[in-house]
């Protein structure tokens, strides 16, 4: 469902701790951390990227 909806044009909102299905369907990734957009990544980005994005500063400006 969440591909149709896609493929039509519509915006979805996917929020899931299951990475092998974010890296399956997604475009882009935003990684929000108390309703801010810290980091944002193409669907390109490798697997190392995303995790060490998720894992990273807390808010904006923090260092690692």
């Amino acid at each position: 469902m969440v591909n149709q909806l896609a493929d039509a044009g519509t915006a979805v909102l996917l929020v899931s701790s299951e990475l092998e299905e974010l890296t399956r369907v997604c475009d882009r990734y935003l990684v929000i951390v108390r309703g801010r957009i810290v980091s944002e990544l193409p669907s390109s980005a490798q697997r190392h990227e995303l995790v060490d994005a998720l894992s990273g500063p807390t808010e904006v400006g923090e260092a690692a």
